[in-house]
Parts: structure tokens; sequence; C-alpha cells
């Protein structure tokens, strides 16, 4: 006996929220695609609280025909150059934009994490306006993976955000690192900055302190700093549990200032530096750790490596690079 279409489909029988949450383990993409099925799948879209987009969402070969030709209409209508904007990269960028913006522009639910990622072709605007629209949504978690040509800052409201509570941000995007800009973020317990604080060197030709910058986010849990800077670092965790320093300055350079954090619950401790030049790195207090990484390509002496390993002295896991090993065996 045949089946009615009513029995085939037992997911829209389901209520929104579980759909919902279903929807939350594809891609965006794919749960933006059940749009077609009704005006309710459409809604349920707009609620799915965890949006990632990958710039440009490379299509399928059967599309491409179809999508440069569209793509190719919009250039027409535009009163564009027909010659200029038509390479497969540009036409992909052109609809993952469009993707973008009408995915999260008209939404209206808050949302708890948005993910960008793109190796090229984004711009600084496009960043700045989808990010203005994730703040307006309350997001508590703001990932940003991109390799922008131009230096990209975030809207000066991140900087006072009370719902972020994971912020990552990885290539020529940064929030505002000015010393004289107000920072509070009471909820963000997990940063990662990865290549953003070198291309402020680059772009402006100086290096920003961080120290304001992390000094106004009063509970965090997790700091990850692969960065390249010699400025200092002078602050107090009292929250703080996992550190993560991968440092590297590729010049031999006349200084480096050292490192300095008191973080009492600190309990995982690494730290990577392939600096040409010593950097002294200084810990209150280093009782609580139980896993600590120590690859330091060059030491300022001794004794301040001595201090750093003896502080270490309730570690249950200690994994030692083979410089910094070195270096205890023939200078100590």
């Amino acid at each position: 006996m045949a089946c009615s279409d009513e029995e085939h489909d037992r997911l829209s029988n389901l209520p929104d929220d579980l759909i919902c949450h279903i929807l939350s383990f594809l891609s965006t993409k794919e749960s933006y695609r059940t749009c077609v099925l009704s005006t309710r799948w459409e809604s349920i879209c707009t609620k799915i609280p965890s949006l990632r987009f990958e710039l440009p969402e490379i299509s399928d070969p059967f599309l491409s025909k179809y999508i440069k030709s569209v793509y190719q209409e919009y250039i027409r209508k535009q009163n564009l150059d027909s010659e200029k904007g038509c390479e497969p990269h540009d036409v992909h960028m052109w609809v993952s934009k469009a993707f973008v913006n009408f995915a999260l522009l008209r939404r209206t639910e808050n949302i708890r994490k948005l993910r960008l990622y793109s190796e090229k072709g984004c711009q600084p605007n496009d960043v700045h306006m989808w990010v203005s629209k994730a703040l307006d949504l309350k997001v508590q978690e703001l990932d940003l993976d991109l390799f922008l040509h131009e230096k990209t800052l975030l809207p000066l409201r991140l900087s006072t955000c009370e719902s972020l509570v994971v912020l990552k941000l990885r290539g020529r995007i940064q929030p505002t690192l000015n010393s004289s800009l107000h920072v509070y973020l009471p909820s963000l317990k997990i940063l990662h900055l990865r290549s953003t604080v070198i291309y402020s060197f680059f772009d402006d030709h100086r290096e920003y302190d961080l120290n304001n910058f992390l000094s106004g986010c009063p509970h965090l849990e997790e700091l990850y700093l692969n960065e390249t800077f010699r400025i200092a670092i002078n602050t107090s965790f009292h929250f703080l549990k996992r550190l993560y320093l991968s440092l590297f300055v590729p010049i031999s350079v006349s200084k480096i200032c050292p490192v300095q954090i008191n973080a009492p619950s600190l309990e995982v401790l690494s730290i990577i530096d392939f600096s040409l030049t010593p950097r002294k790195y200084e810990f209150a207090n280093l009782s609580n750790i139980h896993q600590a990484t120590l690859s330091i390509c060059q030491s300022p002496d001794f004794n301040s490596l001595y201090t750093l390993l003896k502080g270490l002295s309730n570690v249950k896991s200690l994994a030692l690079g083979s410089n910094t090993f070195h270096f205890i065996i023939f200078i100590g």
C-alpha cells in the first residue's frame, strides 16, 4: 500500500525549533536551499543560530554557465564594462556576497555565531556592514578569517559589545587598538588574534598597544596570540585558564619588550617564540598550571628561563622545544 505525501514528509510535522536545530548541523548554504519548499521553511532559515560563509562559495560546474549569465546581465544593467569582472572567481564572489546579504542583512532574529572566511575578494565596506549587522543581532561568537587587500577596522561599538563571548580574528582585520579607546567586553571569554597586529605595522607604520584592548576583557578565559610585535604586554587576567602565545619577529632588532602577565588561574600555557631577538617572559603566578609547552628560539639569559621553569613546579605535562632544551643543557 502506497504511503501518502504526509507520511513521507515527517520532517515538516516537527516543531520549528527542532527543525532549526537539525538545520544547524548543515552548512548555511545547504540550510537555505530548503527555502524553496515553502514560506514556513524560509521563515525557519531566518532562525538558524549559526551562520557560516565561505567567500566565494564555488558552485558546481553545471551552475557555472547560469551564474555567469546572471552576472553578465547584472553588469549590463549597471552600465559597467562587460569585459571586466567576469572571471569565474569574481562571478562566484558576486553571488556569494549576494547570498550573505540575503541571509544576514534582512534577518531580525538574534544569532549565536557568525563566521566569515575568505582568501581574497572581500571589500572592507562589506565586512564592516556584515559585522555591524551581527552586532545589531547580539552576536555571541564572531569568527573572521579574512585576507583582504586593504586594512579593515571593525566597528567601534564592537569594543563595548556586551553579548560577545568569543572573538576570533585572522588577517588584515582588527579591532581598533588605539590606547585612548574605551574597551569593555564584559562577556568575552575567548580571544584569538592571528596576524592582525602585524598588518597594523605595515599599514600605519606603527605597532599598536594591545594592553588597552586586553585590559577591557576582565573575564577572559582563553587567549591565543599568533602575532609579530615588539611592544610590551603587561596585564592581569584573574580568570584566564588557557594562554597560547605564538610570536615571531623575523628580523634582528635592538630590543623586544617583555611579556608580563599575572594570571593566577592559568592551567595551560604554551609559548612558541621564533623571534631572532630574545624576549623576556615574566609571570606572577604559575602554581595552577598542569600543562605547559615552551619552545623559545632565543632566550635572553639562563636565569630568566630558569625562573620561568621554576614557576612550573606543579606541572604534569611539560614539552620543551629543541632550542629551549639545548639552551638549558649547554648554557645552564
